[in-house]
């Protein structure tokens, strides 16, 4: 009589890897379980362990961290290298904790996933998926993760920047969720985040007790050190009003209406050489957006409501405003407010017509 295969049951997803309803399990036995206490580590077979992530009911489920370098994502060069086979510095361990009412790697992401294209590959022989992992259990879950981004490949500050379990992706979420769609997405494409975290930061210090300047943008961008050390403190850390989400929101949207008549008036000169590269320098810069938002929350009142005038006097000096835009944000203290300076004169000067293309 044929024996009865086990096979999952429905379409499983593992960091953007699926596996298919009717795929075989490694491990036909009863499968080792992650542990799910903070008892002694545990070790189990590597078949053990994609046993339990295509979530075999003789296992113990266990499921990818949705957050995972910042969207889920994994370490591409880790994938390659275990999709061809057992890595040559040996396996490692795994990281497990319960988030969310789920058993959940803390790590082992790109390994995990990369061990998967193998195994369907058949790039795993069957002494590989005998090979022993050592597995811990975390009381802390996200305490677990944070610290499995120490090592050589880490869980940056801009990662952190938007994960909601963090202390700025957890506000970035909160103005995110004010925000239309259109304007979310541009402000996910543009490079936003450090200006962002500097922003937020001064906002959380001034409810401390810090007096904050808002009147010069060099002395809030001179936070991004702080913003760093910052970035991993957890979700709720940070001390940030109703009234200053607010100031956000506003901040955000004017920027976003001002790159949209920028673009719009762009294609006016688009034959003009590099007019696309300078325009894009502008829209997408970080500082760009960090001038824009501190005026608006200071006192400064250099910007027009207008921004058709506004964007004018921007393409009249599209090189020069180009490079300020970036100087915004890579230069010392006293060029980024020199810099500023400089925009400032070109926001006010006198409206007149945009220079007609070759």
């Amino acid at each position: 009589m044929a024996r009865n295969i086990r096979c999952t049951t429905e379409d499983i997803e593992f960091c953007d890897f699926i596996i298919a309803k009717g795929s075989a399990f490694p491990n036909q036995g009863k499968p080792a379980k992650h542990p799910t206490n903070s008892r002694m580590p545990q070790t189990i077979t590597l078949a053990d362990h994609l046993n339990c992530v295509m979530q075999d009911p003789q296992g113990e489920p266990v499921f990818p961290y949705p957050y995972n370098r910042k969207d889920g994502s994994f370490n591409n060069g880790t994938v390659k290298a275990c999709r061809e086979g057992i890595l040559k510095d040996g396996l490692g361990h795994i990281s497990v904790g319960i988030y969310q009412g789920k058993l959940t790697l803390a790590g082992y992401h790109s390994r995990t996933r990369g061990f998967l294209e193998a195994f369907f590959l058949g790039n795993l022989s069957e002494s590989d998926l005998k090979s022993h992992i050592s597995v811990v259990f975390c009381d802390n879950y996200l305490n677990a993760y944070k610290h499995e981004g120490d090592k050589n490949v880490s869980h940056t500050a801009a990662m952190q920047a938007v994960n909601p379990d963090f202390a700025f992706g957890s506000c970035c979420n909160i103005l995110e969720s004010r925000l239309g769609d259109a304007v979310k997405k541009r402000m996910r494409a543009a490079k936003l985040s450090t200006a962002l975290n500097c922003i937020l930061l001064a906002f959380h210090e001034e409810n401390e007790g810090s007096e904050t300047n808002w009147d010069d943008w060099a002395s809030i961008y001179q936070m991004r050190g702080k913003t760093n050390k910052m970035s991993q403190q957890f979700a709720g850390h940070l001390n940030i009003t109703e009234k200053q989400y607010q100031l956000l929101e506003d901040s955000v949207n004017f920027w976003f209406e001002m790159i949209c008549e920028l673009e719009k008036q762009s294609q006016d000169i688009k034959k003009l050489k590099d007019t696309y590269k300078q325009v894009a320098q502008i829209v997408k810069s970080g500082g760009f957006f960090g001038y824009i938002a501190t005026d608006r929350i200071g006192n400064r009142n250099m910007l027009r409501m207008n921004h058709a005038i506004s964007v004018r006097n921007i393409l009249n000096n599209l090189t020069e405003s180009s490079e300020i835009s970036t100087s915004l944000m890579r230069e010392k203290h006293f060029n980024v407010r020199n810099v500023v300076v400089r925009m400032d004169k070109i926001m006010r000067e006198k409206p007149k017509a945009v220079a007609a293309a070759d």
